[in-house]
């Protein structure tokens, strides 16, 4: 049976401001949406790609105990979205 393959656009995932941080999928896959990786364009390139993890706003101070409610690899997607929300108005992304 014949298939079609086809680029599809990456999901944004937040848009603040002027900048857009972009979903990250594994394998290039579109049903493959990774959790924790995002990145700073549309194209993927792993120089723009980041872990929110990683990031410096992952858990400041007020967030520690959130911490022992959530196991890493746990998290909720709108906690994922205010940690990248901090990022870009703490300058540490865009």
């Amino acid at each position: 049976m014949p298939y079609r393959q086809e680029h599809v656009e990456p999901e944004i995932a937040l848009e603040r401001g002027e900048v857009k941080i972009y979903h990250c999928y594994d394998g290039g896959e579109a049903e493959n949406k990774l959790t924790y990786w995002f990145a700073l364009n549309d194209r993927e390139d792993d120089e723009d790609s980041f872990d929110v993890r990683d990031l410096k706003s992952w858990f400041p101070e007020p967030l520690r105990a959130e911490i022992k409610r959530y196991p890493r690899g746990e998290h909720s997607a709108e906690h994922i979205l205010d940690v990248l929300r901090r990022a870009i108005d703490l300058e540490e992304l865009g």
